[in-house]
Parts: structure tokens; C-alpha cells; sequence
């Protein structure tokens, strides 16, 4: 029972940014669909399926002492950075998300043109909104595949630190995953909720 509790509040730790990067969607009022919703999904499940195998594999030449020390300071580093991070987002003001204008377009552009993929990725951790690379409003299954690249990274850690301490990887992959759309869903709502409520 321990145990579960133990994954449960790991899994929300690492998924709870997320739920900063739905609630900055809502309040621009981006749209994200059911399948890139699924894809960012499969993204962390996969992220986190893979990290813990590795740490399996690199698990049998550490002592387990160092394995535990090793596992559990990743562990509590992820957590902490995805919680100042959803922290932050959930900070940010309304006012202060300006609309995106026929400059920002512009601007966009030359960035995402000069950007490699990696360097697209870390844009969309710093802002969520780089993630929407056409100015569409909307998060196509392309750039879902970015997005999710983007949140998975922290995924991939906490499997790799979730392995060595000896959870499973499978079921922890597959709370990750839930929990990282789940926050998304929620996140965006509750934005658009507060929006609608302060106009009324």
C-alpha cells in the first residue's frame, strides 16, 4: 500500500507540470484535441517505459546503496523542479499573456526557422505556447509530438530514478502518462472557467 502511495505522489510530482501548461493554453484559448492529447500521453509512457529499463541495465553495476542515493536525488530534483514550474504557470496573470499579433507571427517564424528540434523543445518548456509553431490556436498532431517531447523529459528522469529505487516501471509509466493528460484537460478548464467567470 505503501508503495502505491509512494508512486502515486511520484507520478504527480513529475506530471503536475502539465497542469501549468493547461492552464497558459487556456488562457489563450488554444485548442488541443483528443489525439495529440494522446500522443503526448504515449510520449511520457514511453519516456518513462525506457528510462527505467535503462536504469535496470545500469542498476546491475552500481552497489544498491549508491543505486537507492542515486535513484531518490533524481527523483526529489524532478519533483521539486516540475513543481516550481506548474507553480510559476500558475502565477501568471491573465493580463499579462498578451495576444499573438502579426509581429509575434513574424518573430515566431525566424525563431522556429533558426531552432533545431532540441532547441524547439527547450523553447516549449520555457513557453508552452512555442509548442503552437503555426499561430493556428491549435495543437495538431504535430505539434503534439513536440509538446510531448517537451513533457516527457522530466517523465524520462523519474523513470530512470523510479527503476533504481525499485518500483514498477510499467505501472508507474502508465500513471505518468494518465496523469499528464489529465492536467492538461483540468489545467486548461479551470483557466477558461476563471476567464468566464471574471467577464460575468
Amino acid at each position: 500500500m505503501e508503495s502505491w502511495i509512494a508512486v502515486l505522489i511520484l507520478a504527480f510530482a513529475v506530471s503536475v507540470d502539465g497542469l501549468g501548461v493547461g492552464m497558459t493554453y487556456g488562457m489563450r484559448k488554444m485548442q488541443i484535441n483528443w489525439l495529440p492529447l494522446l500522443i503526448i500521453g504515449t510520449f511520457s509512457f514511453t519516456a518513462v517505459l525506457l528510462s527505467g529499463f535503462a536504469a535496470t541495465f545500469v542498476f546491475q553495476y552500481l552497489p544498491n546503496a549508491f543505486a537507492d542515493y542515486l535513484g531518490g536525488s533524481i527523483l526529489i530534483l524532478i519533483g521539486v523542479y516540475a513543481i516550481v514550474q506548474a507553480y510559476h504557470h500558475s502565477k501568471t496573470k491573465p493580463e499579462e499573456v498578451k495576444p499573438i499579433t502579426k509581429v509575434d507571427q513574424v518573430k515566431e517564424k525566424v525563431v522556429n526557422s533558426k531552432s533545431k528540434k532540441l532547441g524547439l523543445v527547450i523553447q516549449i518548456l520555457k513557453k508552452p505556447t512555442a509548442a503552437d509553431v503555426d499561430n493556428s490556436g491549435t495543437i495538431s498532431v504535430k505539434e503534439a509530438v513536440l509538446l510531448g517531447v517537451a513533457l516527457s523529459l522530466d517523465a524520462f528522469g523519474a523513470g530512470f530514478g523510479a527503476s533504481m529505487l525499485g518500483y514498477s516501471v510499467v505501472w508507474f509509466a502508465l500513471i505518468v502518462s494518465i496523469m499528464c493528460v489529465t492536467f492538461l484537460v483540468i489545467g486548461k478548464k479551470r483557466w477558461i472557467q476563471t476567464v468566464e467567470c471574471a467577464l460575468l
